[in-house]
């Protein structure tokens, strides 16, 4: 299947969920779901294009903000005089932490403009990720957690349960529920850390 060209099941699916839609309409009924989507029009390639395009507004919203601190702390910021390192030991993390939002953002748009197999479990999973990583960083500097090995230590349990969350979704079951549990838990987790830490 070429990008722009739309194949024979998707077409049927659309096409069929749009003529199933306005019999809908016009019987004054709601729309429903289909496939786990709501029935969205189609603009050029675009499946989604609002979602396409504020995906992509995201995407342009991470990079300018990580250009932004590369040029601060590559130009601006002052080194340790003994070691030539930053004073701000997480650096490094927020770089990735950078690289990977923009990738996620990147799936985003892909996902919101073609709805395949592939963008779908792309998207997923790069959200996953970037979740994880962030549950991450925010125990790293909860607990002001700066060498190697104790980093380690941190991080290790959190990348086994998104590698393990990711192939589960991958490879055996895309349950939507069971991500955004997931999703939710993470974010909560954070949320709570850092509310008791800085209130303690």
């Amino acid at each position: 299947m070429h990008w722009k060209q739309l194949n024979c099941m998707t077409d049927c699916r659309y096409y069929c969920m749009m003529q199933r839609e306005e019999e809908r309409r016009l019987g004054g009924l709601s729309p429903v779901q289909y496939h786990g989507k709501c029935p969205f029009k189609r603009v050029s390639v675009f499946q989604e294009p609002l979602s396409a395009a504020l995906s992509a507004l995201n995407l342009l919203m991470h990079f300018t903000d990580w250009l932004s601190f590369f040029l601060l702390v590559k130009y601006r910021l002052p080194l340790r005089p003994q070691t030539k390192r930053m004073y701000y030991e997480y650096t490094g993390l927020w770089h990735i932490y950078a690289i990977l939002s923009m990738n996620a953002w990147i799936w985003s748009s892909l996902f919101h403009t073609r709805d395949i197999d592939v963008t779908e479990k792309l998207d997923y999973s790069s959200v996953v990720v970037v979740l994880g990583y962030s549950l991450i960083v925010t125990l790293l500097q909860i607990f002001n957690v700066k060498e190697g090995p104790a980093r380690v230590m941190v991080a290790a349990p959190i990348l086994v349960f998104v590698t393990t969350h990711i192939l589960y979704l991958n490879f055996y079951d895309l349950d939507y529920g069971w991500n955004l549990k997931v999703c939710v838990a993470m974010g909560v987790i954070q949320i709570v850390a850092g509310v008791t830490r800085h209130t303690s």
